[in-house]
């Protein structure tokens, strides 16, 4: 039992850790290509952000592949669901404004942007489904 316990113990920050580094990553690119208006360019931040995606989706698929424990499980449904929460809030066009004024868009980002956004946010989410069925389907088999 000590050793669930320790396990869960090492999972359930390892789920919010990838959680955070993926809403980071995203919100660099964000910052770098879309924060006053749409210019999508590629600068050295947002290719390294854009490179670290899949670092991260690797790591969520070694953790999800270790998740055992209810509690770790729990705390991965939270730390996911926070995630594609704050994703979905960005799916809304941004306003346009008129041109002149200060912080005012100028232009829209498209809404490919947007929901790919919410794909890469749901990403830990589909883990965590992925999880939670070998989980029970671990209880059942046991």
């Amino acid at each position: 039992m000590a050793l669930a316990m320790k396990r869960a113990a090492i999972i359930s920050p390892a789920w919010v850790l990838a959680c955070v580094a993926l809403l980071g990553l995203l919100v660099g690119i964000e910052l770098d290509v879309n924060f006053f208006s749409w210019s999508p360019h590629w600068s050295l931040q947002s290719l390294a952000c854009l490179a670290g995606v899949p670092v991260v989706v690797a790591a969520l698929y070694f953790i999800a592949r270790s998740t055992q424990d209810r509690s770790a499980l729990m705390v991965a449904a939270f730390a996911s669901l926070a995630l594609l929460s704050l994703a979905l809030r960005a799916v809304v066009p941004e306003p346009k404004g008129e041109a002149g004024r200060w912080l005012v868009r100028t232009a829209v980002s498209p809404a490919s942007y947007r929901w790919g956004r919410v794909l890469a946010a749901g990403i830990p989410f589909c883990f965590w489904i992925w999880a939670l069925a070998r989980a029970t389907r671990r209880v059942k088999n046991a």
